[in-house]
């Protein structure tokens, strides 16, 4: 009689154990896949985010050829500034007013070489001649007598003698008892092209900067220099 009232108590034991370990069993799982998901949203993925290195390995090329664009741009406006001083197209010897004076290189007639830069610093009377040209003659020992009077580390003559040769130079010179004229010899006439002379005598006067200051069509006098010396200074 005891015995029988055991059995139900004894089986309805094991079940709600069973029961109790397939609910704790439950839980665990809930639990697991509550804590996956929680993780899953905290930390995302890194598979498509590129590495720090990597981005700049590729960063450091652009910057290279960004630099670069930079100072070939630079380097172009440079350009642009330096030719914007000068002419392109000389029509005639007065579109040089107020600009740098053409850069040129020459022999002088005692074989030195020469060039416009030289005169940087000094008043430059840039005088273009030719030995069958008589105003240029008369003008010599007018020159001569006005830069013996000046300083020479402030005012020069360059006298270009334009498509002759040295030999006909000089016999000019010793036939007409001239000394001292600094002269060079553009015998190309690529200088006298540069400059649009048209005829002789023609003198640019070039201030110490090397900008055309004023030009002289014809022969000039120790005074017509004096004047042309005192506004270039001023």
């Amino acid at each position: 009689m005891d015995s029988n009232n055991e059995q139900p108590s004894t089986e309805q034991t094991e079940q709600t154990e069973q029961t109790e370990q397939t609910e704790q069993t439950e839980q665990t799982e809930q639990t697991e896949q509550t804590e996956q998901t929680e993780q899953a949203q905290q930390s995302p993925p890194e598979q498509g985010k590129p590495s720090p290195v990597l981005v700049i390995f590729l960063a450091l090329p652009l910057l290279g050829i960004l630099a670069a664009l930079l100072m070939v741009a630079n380097d172009m406006r440079q350009q642009s500034d330096t030719q914007s001083t000068i002419p392109r197209i000389v029509d005639s010897p007065s579109a040089l007013l107020n600009y740098a004076a053409p850069e040129f290189s020459l022999l002088m007639l005692d074989g030195r070489q020469v060039s416009i830069e030289d005169y940087r610093g000094k008043v430059l009377f840039l005088n273009f001649w030719q030995t069958t040209c008589v105003p240029c003659l008369t003008e010599m020992p007018e020159f001569l007598d006005f830069l013996g009077d000046q300083n020479p580390d402030e005012v020069a003559l360059l006298a270009v003698n334009v498509g002759e040769t040295a030999s006909m130079v000089r016999e000019f010179f010793a036939t007409n008892d001239i000394i001292g004229i600094p002269t060079a010899l553009d015998t190309d006439s690529t200088v006298r092209n540069q400059y649009s002379i048209m005829g002789f005598p023609m003198t640019f006067i070039i201030n110490a900067d090397g900008v055309v200051q004023f030009l002289r069509i014809g022969g000039m006098s120790y005074d017509d220099m004096l004047d042309y010396l005192q506004r270039t200074q001023t």
